[in-house]
């Protein structure tokens, strides 16, 4: 004859390989979703590295913006700036999948061409004063109203040319 708590064991039991059981579908579901993002991700980074490489080709016009797919996949897109910041350029690129995300912004600068450029000032509408033994050789980038000599603590400017060998743009 049984007795009465063999059938209280036998539930225990039970309860504790389903507990087993469901135990090792939750980590097998988890590891293969960690998997898949992981791979997604990975995509992502070779979507942005390829979008950087296009954003910083000669034929890639500046302040432009477009909107591609890099691998002809309808799931992934990737967005591709080029802006004018001053003498700099900034690319960005920004790629997706689903709800993931990856993006990179840079600054473009290039080498030295035929003459330095010594000076770079915002238009503000008012001339660069210099003043002392300032001297600026080189292409200059100055406001539309120019530059002239100043004076600062009674002391002005002590040469008469402003600017030497230069482009004034």
């Amino acid at each position: 004859m049984m007795r009465a708590s063999a059938l209280y064991i036998s539930i225990i039991v039970s309860i504790l390989i389903v507990l087993i059981c469901g135990s090792l579908l939750m980590v097998g579901y988890t590891y293969k979703m960690f998997e898949r993002k992981h791979n997604r991700l990975t995509i992502l980074r070779e979507n942005v590295l390829s979008g950087t490489s296009i954003v910083l080709q000669k034929e890639f016009e500046t302040d432009t913006a477009m909107r591609i797919s890099l691998l002809d996949n309808a799931k992934d897109s990737a967005l591709l700036e080029k802006k004018s910041w001053g003498i700099y350029e900034i690319g960005a690129v920004k790629c997706w999948i689903n709800s993931d995300t990856a993006s990179n912004v840079f600054m473009i600068g290039s080498a030295l061409e035929d003459s330095l450029k010594v000076l770079y000032l915002t238009d503000e509408d008012r001339p660069m004063s210099i003043t002392g033994e300032s001297l600026i050789k080189g292409t200059a980038y100055l406001p539309k109203s120019g530059i002239k000599a100043g004076y600062v603590e009674s002391y002005g400017y002590k040469d008469k040319t402003l600017v030497y060998m230069a482009d004034l743009l």
